[in-house]
């Protein structure tokens, strides 16, 4: 199977449980998760209070 790209955009962390962002793409994707996250949190908190 071919790589997309040539080096991995994730890494393990040395102490701890997970992966670390390596590259642009990694931390983009860390990044939209993020937001992901937030907005759904947002949007059900909304639907709670309302």
């Amino acid at each position: 199977m071919n790589r997309i790209t040539k080096e991995p955009w994730f890494a393990k962390i040395r102490i701890g449980w997970g992966l670390n962002p390596q590259s642009w793409q990694g931390w983009v994707l860390t990044l939209i998760l993020i937001l992901i996250l937030i907005l759904d949190g947002l949007y059900f908190y909304k639907s709670v209070i309302f």
